[in-house]
């Protein structure tokens, strides 16, 4: 189950909100391994969205 922030996340990541994404992950309220419904993580999503900037951040503080 998400908290209300990770589901959050996902959706800034979604509509390419990169800034607002990282001041939410910034804020240290995300499990930053979950998984969305459909088996994506964090890193998943940015990359599907092409957001290299936040992908290699996410990497960075230790997502897989």
């Amino acid at each position: 189950m998400l908290t209300d922030n990770e589901a959050k996340l996902f959706d800034l990541i979604q509509a390419n909100e990169t800034d607002k994404a990282i001041e939410l992950i910034s804020n240290g309220d995300v499990r930053i391994n979950c998984l969305d419904k459909n088996g994506m993580n964090f890193v998943d999503q940015a990359a599907f969205k092409g957001n290299e900037r936040l992908a290699k951040l996410l990497i960075e503080m230790g997502a897989d």
